[in-house]
């Protein structure tokens, strides 16, 4: 075996020594995206759902909530942010349908995000289907007159109240 007789260096974890290599003295540095193991000869692509964004790593970092990592993203330097107005609260994730839509009666504003935030009582939150729906407190639509809401993250049509003269009423006075 060449890498293990005494004229040759085993590259550290992070380098590699291709077989081609004349001079075996000399190690390569593995790029982002990628990493290696003690004496490699490739440098091998972080699996899907981890990345890493340094040079010369010995392994790869798992993608974050709120984030994935595909077989699309080959380089692997970073994972892709879910989108606002959806959220992912699994580690390693591997496709962008495991972020999901912000339920009704909650938005997210963010990209990259964990969770969803509920709307503030006196608001309801009634539409779904896109991302779009759910990606600004704007989305919240305020309670119209004569409803109101004492809860947060209401996803159907307010309580009625014939005292409630305001719009966004949280409560009813009657």
């Amino acid at each position: 075996d060449q890498l293990s007789s005494p004229s040759c260096k085993a590259c550290p974890k992070g380098f590699f020594s291709s077989n081609n290599d004349k001079e075996k003295e000399a190690c390569g540095a593995c790029d982002a995206g990628t990493y290696s193991e003690t004496k490699a000869v490739i440098c091998i692509s972080c699996p899907d759902g981890y990345f890493n964004d340094q040079l010369n790593a010995y392994s790869c970092e798992e993608c974050p909530k709120g984030f994935y990592s595909s077989t699309n993203n080959e380089e692997k330097k970073a994972c892709d942010a879910c989108l606002p107005g959806t959220y992912s609260d699994q580690t390693k994730a591997t496709l962008a349908p495991t972020c999901q839509l912000c339920a009704l009666g909650a938005y997210q504003h963010s990209s990259g995000s964990s969770s969803c935030i509920l709307c503030p009582a006196g608001k309801k939150l009634t539409a779904s289907g896109a991302s779009e729906d759910h990606d600004s407190i704007n989305d919240c639509e305020d309670c119209p007159l004569f409803q109101f809401s004492p809860v947060e993250g209401l996803s159907e049509e307010c309580y009625p109240c014939v005292t409630a003269r305001v719009k966004g009423s949280i409560d009813c006075d009657g």
